[in-house]
């Protein structure tokens, strides 16, 4: 649990129910917070939120337990030593040169999604942010892109914005295995794409989000990182954010910048959680798997609802989503879970993302740690996300995409090598 050793059980902890929930959840429920949506929140449904989120503080950690038995793990510090201090293996051959070349062709489609977005968008919005002149224009532009993108979605979606920074992770495990110069500028063309695409849309986390994944791979690959690196990290993240929230929103002081921040930090994140409490029944039916995915909530439901987020969101800015300034309202995945399916989701689902995040964990902690394996776990051990949607969590077609893919190309590496092997025999 050493802040200089983060893995995904210690950033679930920390960071999402700790500092993105536990906390803003604290202060709200003992009334403060200025928060448009906040404001809307009884004081009744203050504390019951508090004792929710309080409940997730115990029940998440209990379905990672169970899966810990199930895994037999006696011993969960050795598992993760020996892991973390092991060397990086190939995983086809010495050199890997049978799934590189599947590896290659997904940086290819990685290149070409960044092409095709911008021809679909139609314009580079990094070029533009010094001619908005104001918050609102920014929002408009980035709910443009994203809610109103007009291309083939799962070649932004998945291709563009998963693919590429995964990739990314990928390459540089692979300097680290090899030291070569070759795999060194395969790790920078991706990095440059990487860095094109997470700040296409002027958001200001997406940057932060791919540090903090990038210092969490060096843990996975060097056992820690030394304190004065991690400190460093911490400083250069908050300037950076700073930084980013004046270059977006010009002409205002820095009380405001200040008071903006620690709101959006402690209090927008969790704030969608209290109002659902609150909505659900009451203004909205329990959506239950309507809201899940468009086709197949149409297939086995007979009907689609919008999810829980966004009606959320139509229902405390009506008039700035149909602006389409507005999108989806953060929450906790605990939030969704109660506007889905009521005391059964509150009760149920953090035990169920436990044991998900616990599977994943010891699963990847317990195979070879191949360049690959490494860039996944990096990768899912921030993107887990649970200040989020709960309904990724039963059917994510990004995610089931992204493993689809990696196993497909694995799948024709090892064809590739045993059609090399038997002609190398017959000869």
């Amino acid at each position: 649990m050493a802040l200089n050793r983060l893995n995904m059980i210690s950033v679930i902890f920390y960071f999402y129910l700790v500092f993105m929930s536990y906390i803003g959840a604290t202060f709200i429920a003992n009334g403060f917070g200025d928060n448009p949506v906040i404001n809307l929140v009884t004081s009744e449904y203050r504390f019951l939120g508090w004792i929710i989120v309080s409940y997730v503080m115990m029940a998440l950690p209990i379905g990672i337990l169970l899966i810990k038995y199930v895994f037999k793990i006696n011993n969960t510090a050795n598992l993760f030593n020996n892991y973390v201090f092991g060397n990086i293996v190939p995983l086809t051959s010495k050199k890997d040169s049978y799934i590189r070349i599947f590896l290659y062709g997904l940086t290819f489609l990685s290149f070409i999604s960044v092409i095709y977005v911008v021809l679909v968008v139609g314009k580079i919005p990094q070029l533009q942010l010094f001619g908005l002149s104001s918050q609102a224009d920014v929002l408009m532009l980035r709910n443009s892109i994203n809610r109103g993108f007009e291309g083939i979605y799962p070649i932004k979606s998945i291709l563009f914005e998963q693919l590429t920074p995964l990739l990314s992770y990928i390459a540089y495990a692979y300097y680290r295995m090899t030291n070569s110069l070759k795999d060194k500028i395969w790790f920078y063309i991706l990095l440059l794409l990487t860095l094109f695409m997470l700040t296409f849309t002027l958001s200001k986390s997406p940057l932060i989000g791919y540090g903090i994944i990038f210092m969490i791979l060096k843990i996975y690959i060097d056992g820690y990182i030394k304190w004065k690196f991690f400190i460093a990290f911490l400083i250069i993240a908050i300037l950076g954010i700073f930084l980013l929230f004046v270059l977006v929103v010009r002409g205002t002081n820095l009380e405001f910048v200040l008071i903006f921040l620690f709101n959006r930090i402690f209090f927008d994140q969790i704030s969608g959680t209290f109002l659902m409490l609150q909505i659900f029944p009451d203004v909205y039916n329990h959506l239950g798997f309507s809201s899940l995915s468009r086709p197949l909530s149409s297939i086995f439901i007979g009907s689609y609802s919008e999810p829980a987020t966004r009606l959320v969101m139509e229902y405390a800015f009506p008039a700035a989503t149909e602006k389409g300034l507005m999108n989806l309202l953060s929450t906790l995945f605990i939030g969704e879970a109660w506007a889905n399916f009521g005391w059964i989701g509150i009760i149920i689902s953090p035990v169920y993302i436990g044991m998900l995040a616990g599977s994943f964990y010891y699963f990847i902690l317990r195979s070879k740690k191949t360049p690959i394996l490494l860039g996944f776990l990096a990768f899912f051990s921030f993107k887990v996300n649970l200040v989020s949607q709960f309904n990724q969590y039963i059917y994510n077609s990004t995610v089931f995409a992204l493993v689809i893919i990696f196993i497909v190309s694995y799948a024709l590496a090892l064809m590739l090598k045993q059609t090399k092997n038997r002609k190398v025999h017959s000869v």
